[in-house]
């Protein structure tokens, strides 16, 4: 198992409807003009995203929160909006159509940090998160 002590670069992607257009362009301005579904307040990637959007424009009522990756997933596959995740959540998705990757303005650069205690033996409930986490690509731990 590796470090419990570690960062990950997350790979984020712009998801749409499979009807949807291939390209939401390269301003924010662009993608402010949809319905945008974002994660839960704390969540630094969404959190950056609303950011973006208010400041080019949108309207707090264009963008709705929710708690749940497979949530936002339903509602952009229904048609209600577009989102961002991490593109180790849509792969399924993506290979049946349901949901299709598209080109928007640059992202933030995201990482998750997992950190435990040393004094602690890890239950097998960290164990089993630590290696998806791991899972995702090189590992960097801290200095």
């Amino acid at each position: 198992m590796c470090s419990s002590d570690l960062s990950q670069r997350l790979a984020l992607t712009f998801v749409t409807a499979p009807e949807a257009d291939d390209d939401l362009g390269a301003a924010w301005v662009n993608v402010a003009g949809q319905t945008f579904l974002c994660l839960e307040e704390g969540v630094s990637y969404s959190d950056s995203i609303a950011l973006a959007l208010a400041a080019a424009g949108q309207p707090a009522v264009r963008r709705s929160r929710f708690y749940s990756v497979e949530t936002i997933k339903n509602c952009v596959a229904a048609g209600y909006g577009i989102t961002v995740l991490p593109e180790e959540t849509i792969g399924a998705d993506v290979r049946s159509g349901r949901l299709k990757p598209v080109r928007g303005p640059e992202l933030p650069i995201t990482s998750v940090h997992v950190l435990t205690s040393a004094i602690r033996t890890p239950t097998p409930a960290i164990a089993v998160a630590l290696e998806a986490v791991c899972s995702i690509g090189p590992v960097r731990r801290p200095d």
